[in-house]
């Protein structure tokens, strides 16, 4: 009988850990996993994927609840009572899944990939110039700009597009973002 029980109990934890460690679909605009963005709750984050995250407050614009081993980060503002999700962040380097059009995503991931998957992007940058992203409409691929990369030279350069798609093309993918 006692047996019987640890088996139960084996099983059960099996099924529990199988439900978050399954191969995920990102969903352009939309969001992941039954959480959907400006709909689903932080409670809902929880149900689906555990209390195994950590909390950053980000000043006074948002709180972020990351999911490292999943390479799973979803934040909602502040001033939001009800906890809505407005921000769906992936990890690359532990992420397990694909985007809704197939893009297999790894820690080898590169501007490339992505590139043939979804076409040019519409480059953007932090003003700071630390963070520069390939847009599309509902995902974002962000990766680290190179030393001499100003918003000047961005600005001043009248074939940016190409320009950055020449020089950035085997750069990693160090974040993907979903947003609306």
């Amino acid at each position: 009988m006692k047996r019987i029980a640890f088996i139960l109990i084996l099983l059960q934890f099996a099924c529990k850990q199988k439900i978050v460690t399954d191969s995920l679909t990102i969903k352009e605009g939309k969001g992941i996993a039954q959480i959907v963005l400006h709909k689903s709750t932080i409670t809902d984050v929880k149900t689906r994927f555990g209390n195994n995250y950590d909390t950053t407050k980000w000043g006074e614009h948002s709180i972020e609840y990351k999911y490292s081993e999943l390479g799973l980060s979803f934040s909602h503002e502040q001033n939001s009572n009800d906890k809505i999700v407005s921000y769906i962040d992936i990890d690359p380097n532990a992420f397990v899944g694909n985007t809704q059009k197939d893009l297999k995503v790894n820690k080898n991931l590169t501007i490339s990939d992505v590139v043939e998957i979804y076409g040019d992007p519409i480059w953007n940058y932090t003003l700071d110039t630390t963070e520069l992203y390939a847009e599309y409409d509902g995902i974002e691929f962000e990766i680290v700009p190179f030393k001499d990369f100003t918003n000047q030279n961005f600005l001043n350069n009248p074939k940016q597009d190409e320009h950055h798609m020449n020089y950035y093309k085997k750069s990693k993918i160090i974040e993907i973002s979903v947003r609306r």
